[in-house]
């Protein structure tokens, strides 16, 4: 029985780790130990009060670079943007966001898309968080 529900709860815990809902601090992990295809992004924590995100974590990016964009699924509400960190193997970083007051799309989510660029400047290792979702 112990192994049935330690089985459950790893998958119920790696499964989310495509996106990550929030209603309040949460923590998030999309490490390499936690997620072999991604290991760029860690220890993700969003709060929100009033429309106002802060998101915190760590990660390791080359040339100490990488992106974030906000969209409802439907419509870009903050278009890229690029953050400069210390190029260090893990280093924190931490962004304050302002999503403009308009409703999430009934059935739809809030989605802050962390990310990295190639040299041919294609998006690669990204990581969706969702930050709001419409209960609708």
């Amino acid at each position: 029985m112990n192994k049935v529900i330690l089985l459950f709860f790893l998958l119920f815990f790696y499964a989310g780790d495509a996106a990550v809902e929030i209603g309040g601090p949460f923590r998030h992990s999309a490490s390499a130990e936690g997620n072999s295809e991604n290991h760029k992004f860690k220890d993700i924590v969003i709060t929100e009060k009033d429309g106002q995100y802060t998101i915190t974590g760590s990660c390791m990016v080359n040339k100490g670079v990488f992106y974030y964009s906000v969209e409802d699924g439907h419509r870009i509400l903050i278009p890229e943007t690029k953050v400069r960190v210390n190029n260090l193997y893990w280093t924190s970083f931490k962004l304050a966001i302002s999503v403009p007051n308009k409703p999430v799309p009934e059935n739809g989510a809030l989605i802050l898309n962390l990310y990295e660029k190639n040299r041919s400047k294609e998006i690669c290792d990204q990581v969706p968080v969702v930050l709001e979702k419409n209960k609708d």
